[in-house]
């Protein structure tokens, strides 16, 4: 009945199904039956029967539905867990989403269109963004489904064998929305060391380095007067050691410098000021494409 499990937390949310499944239809039927049998029962009796009370019988349909409620909801958070914790050193996949295809960047950066090829049993972690309306990114075979939504960062990961997958989106997104298909290509490492990404975009595109098209933006954009890369603050805080980190906000918050905090204060740099600094960056929003702020964030992320 379910499609093949092919990541390492398919079985996880497999279990999950099954078990509410099987549950379910159990309960049918025991209802069906009893509806059958007293239909049966009294289908000629025009007497009426006296109502009864059972303490008993009260406890019994009150703690057993609990029970198997409790039990369900563990099930749901210990797959819930395996799929939001994302393994150390993961392999780095950014997705961009966008009416009616998916873009895709390997940390090499390498740029497909609706096809890519990643490496086998590795953690591989997946940044979605969208260029314009909320999408979905659905592999059926991995169990995993995640929203990729304007103006921010999304995530999740899989690690899965070898073999070749479809990418659907699951979020109706306008006319093409059932068009929207991409292939993920799964394969031993030894053969992904060997292979190159199929590239549906410009050459200049795929073969521009993010870390180093950020490093240039760093310095072109002005970062550079306020935000040091050796550790000394500056009007700004320095930029090495930042991504990952928690950082301490003036209005007492205490925040992890994640995607989404990066790209909130470049383009926004008032909304989380850190503590210590005055709120005079200058915001970035309409300034800067998203491609370039993919590029600051992967050159931030390699400063560590």
């Amino acid at each position: 009945m379910l499609p093949e499990a092919a990541s390492s937390y398919a079985p996880a949310v497999d279990r999950v199904f099954w078990v509410i499944f099987g549950l379910s239809a159990f309960f049918f039927l025991l209802i069906v039956a009893f509806l059958v049998y007293f239909v049966l029962r009294y289908r000629n009796n025009r007497e009426v029967l006296p109502a009864f009370e059972s303490v008993h019988l009260e406890i019994a349909w009150t703690v057993i539905p609990f029970v198997l409620v409790i039990g369900i909801f563990y099930l749901g958070w210990k797959a819930f867990v395996i799929q939001r914790a994302v393994p150390e050193q993961a392999f780095e996949l950014q997705v961009n989403a966008r009416q009616w295809l998916w873009e895709f960047r390997t940390p090499d950066g390498q740029v497909s269109v609706n096809r890519v090829v990643i490496p086998a049993d590795t953690p591989v972690k997946v940044i979605l963004s969208s260029s314009d309306v909320i999408h979905s990114f659905y592999v059926p075979a991995f169990r995993m489904k995640m929203d990729a939504v304007p103006g921010r960062y999304t995530y999740a990961w899989f690690e899965a064998k070898p073999g070749t997958y479809t990418v659907l989106c699951a979020e109706y997104c306008g006319a093409a929305h059932s068009r929207m298909l991409a292939t993920l290509e799964v394969v031993p490492k030894e053969e992904y060391e060997k292979r190159k990404q199929p590239s549906a975009v410009p050459a200049a595109a795929t073969s521009r380095d993010p870390v180093a098209w950020g490093r240039e933006l760093y310095e072109t954009k002005g970062c550079n007067a306020c935000h040091s890369l050796d550790g000394t603050p500056g009007v700004g805080p320095s930029l090495k050691g930042l991504f990952g980190h928690e950082v301490r906000l003036q209005d007492g918050r205490v925040v992890k410098a994640d995607e989404n905090y990066i790209r909130r204060s470049i383009l926004d740099p008032t909304a989380d000021v850190v503590e210590g600094f005055n709120p005079v960056m200058p915001p970035f929003a309409g300034l800067l494409s998203e491609e370039e702020i993919n590029a600051l964030i992967a050159f931030i992320k390699s400063l560590q």
